[in-house]
Parts: structure tokens; sequence; C-alpha cells
């Protein structure tokens, strides 16, 4: 008769992967009864910055961080711009935002339009062909000084 007794352990790499799946397991039922955050729903709320002032906020800002959904700079892009400047004759603001491009090392821009919103603030910018809606604001200037440093919300859909 053998009367050897076996012990069975767990590898090191399913310890971890248990880990982890509770982990991810736990946070889906801690977040079951919130609303998840995705792109377009659940945004959270701000408020418009209350000094805003839209001709002081006129002319060209450098983009040094933002989040890795719209980072032009994760992709290799660099010296990320955008202007603003008063439509002559016309309410509204013309948008250009233009990066350097990683790939062809020149520069590269969209033009577009904004216009403010009831709420300070708060404005509505679009791209292309279509014209931005005072309604449907979807840039808000969270801080700024008008000089040296701007926050901003951005909901582009």
């Amino acid at each position: 008769m053998n009367n050897s007794v076996q012990i069975h352990s767990t590898p090191p790499q399913y310890q971890k992967m248990k880990a982890l799946i509770s982990s991810l397991a736990l946070a889906g039922i801690a977040s079951a009864n919130s609303e998840p955050f995705m792109w377009g729903v659940g945004c959270p709320a701000f408020e418009g910055a209350s000094n805003f002032d839209v001709n002081a906020y006129l002319g060209r800002w450098y983009s040094i961080a933002s989040t890795p959904f719209m980072d032009n700079q994760s992709s290799g892009d660099r010296c990320v711009t955008a202007d603003y400047d008063a439509l002559a004759g016309e309410e509204g603001i013309k948008v250009t935002n233009a990066v350097i491009d990683f790939w062809t090392d020149k520069r590269r821009n969209v033009v577009g339009n904004a216009v403010e919103t009831e709420k300070p603030g708060l404005l509505s910018v679009t791209f292309g062909p279509r014209k931005a809606d005072p309604a449907d604001g979807n840039y808000l200037v969270l801080d700024t000084d008008h000089e040296n440093y701007r926050l901003v919300f951005s909901k582009m859909s």
C-alpha cells in the first residue's frame, strides 16, 4: 500500500489570472447600479468658466495634454494647435485645428466653426460643412485666464 500524499498547488500565473478575474467581477458587481461612462452617454456634469469671454479667447492655443481618446500626441503627431478667429461680417468663430503629422512630417489641419451658447463657457463646435448650433453645446471651457492656459471638456460626437 502506498500512503503517499499528493499536494497540488496552483501555478503563479493562474493565481494572478484568478485575482484579475475576481477583481473585474467585483468591479462589475459594484458598478451594476451606476450608469456606465461611455462616449456620449453618462458624461459628467460640469459648469463652464464664469469669466469666459469669447473675444479674449480668440487666437492660437497649443495643446500640451489631453485624454487618450482625443490625444493626437499619442499617435506621434506633434505641435497640436487650435486657432480661433472671428468671422468677418458673420456671427461665430472660425476654428482651425492643426498638427504636424507623424508619418508625413507636414502640417495638416481641419477647419470648422463655433458659436457661443447661452451657458457661460459653452461653445458649439463643428467641423466640415455643418454649421455650429447654439442650442447644442459640445465644447466646455472649464477654466481659463485667456492668456496662458485653458482647461476644456469636449464631447465631440
